[in-house]
């Protein structure tokens, strides 16, 4: 009898109670993703909607810096010639290029020229003796930001953006909830296997994770808001205490 009874709820958990319970969390976890992607379409619709509203009031001004030390002139050049053709207003986009203890003049000089020539939108900084590496380099360039800046933007020495980097970016700002994938244009003197490698990263990897809100921020080809910078003391700056 006992066997018999053990064999009845055996069977009765087994083919009731357990794919009941399935059921239940498959449903719970196909609502939760329900939840979640009409949060992001409701986001995505006010952002929009304050786009449209707004218009200008909410374009960012765009303060990009490039920390040099010690570069080919070639390589930083081109890397501002591409800044130069962005594909957005040039009274909202300011060019700072640090140099952070660069002693040969050979190397600084040509860069300094270069700004020079591609107009008021460049400034060329150079700095002896800075502490902190390339953090200290970008906070001298954070210390000379214009005044109205609103987001930060570091780019390497040898990176060529796209013509729509910033615009693309002031799009994505108006993204709540998201972040965009970095975008770069492939050098024709890079090797080969590293811009293969550089298209595989930016085209897929960094797209998928946009899609799912979790772009990886490294530091470089990014915007980060001057106001959020400056309240964590900027680069480097060393982190609060733990309280207990």
């Amino acid at each position: 009898m006992a066997k018999s009874s053990l064999m009845f709820w055996t069977i009765f958990v087994v083919a009731i109670v357990l794919p009941a319970v399935v059921l239940v969390m498959t449903l719970a976890v196909l609502t939760m993703q329900v939840l979640l992607i009409l949060v992001r379409l409701g986001a995505k619709v006010s952002a929009r909607s304050n786009l449209e509203t707004h218009g200008k009031d909410i374009s960012p001004i765009f303060s990009v810096r490039v920390a040099i030390h010690n570069e080919p002139p070639s390589l930083v050049n081109a890397t501002l010639y591409a800044l130069s053709k962005q594909e957005f207003p040039d009274d909202r986009v300011e060019i700072i290029v640090i140099d952070n203890n660069t002693t040969n003049p050979a190397l600084w000089f040509p860069i300094e020229r270069e700004c020079c020539r591609l107009g008021a939108q460049f400034r060329f900084l150079r700095r002896e003796g800075v502490i902190g590496a390339k953090a200290g380099a970008l906070n001298t360039a954070l210390d000379n930001t214009r005044s109205d800046a609103t987001q930060i933007v570091p780019i390497d020495a040898d990176y060529v953006v796209q013509p729509n980097f910033l615009a693309d970016a002031a799009c994505g700002l108006g993204r709540i909830l998201s972040n965009f994938p970095k975008r770069i244009a492939a050098r024709a003197i890079s090797p080969k296997g590293w811009i293969s490698n550089l298209k595989n990263t930016s085209a897929l990897k960094l797209g998928w994770r946009d899609g799912a809100e979790a772009v990886l921020l490294t530091g470089t080809l990014c915007v980060i808001s001057r106001s959020a910078l400056l309240a964590v003391g900027g680069r480097g700056a060393p982190l609060p205490k733990m309280r207990n």
